[in-house]
């Protein structure tokens, strides 16, 4: 729960596991401070969407499609356009799709 060897201290973001994310380390550091004023926070990794900065940029939450039919979970699957994208029009490029 981000808890060094020094107490008192503790370590989020890019310091622990996961994806180095700021958005992750913001979740971390709310934890932190929960846990500090005696709460029993945690953060569910899980639910922390993940990002590659490529171009175009990707971003997922939850499990694969894989993980799900593991877990014997009814999948769907789908692909949206980047014609009808609105951030993938703005900046000129509606070929493609996810």
């Amino acid at each position: 729960h981000c808890a060094t060897s020094v107490e008192g201290v503790y370590a989020i973001g890019d310091l622990v596991r996961g994806p180095m994310l700021a958005h992750k380390a913001m979740e971390e550091g709310v934890m932190a401070v929960e846990r500090i004023h005696g709460h029993a926070a945690q953060v569910n990794y899980d639910t922390i969407i993940s990002v590659i900065y490529t171009h175009p940029e990707a971003a997922w939450v939850g499990l694969t499609e894989e993980q799900a039919k593991e877990k014997g979970h009814e999948v769907k699957t789908g692909q949206f356009g980047f014609a009808v994208n609105g951030r993938a029009l703005a900046a000129g490029e509606g070929a493609g799709f996810v």
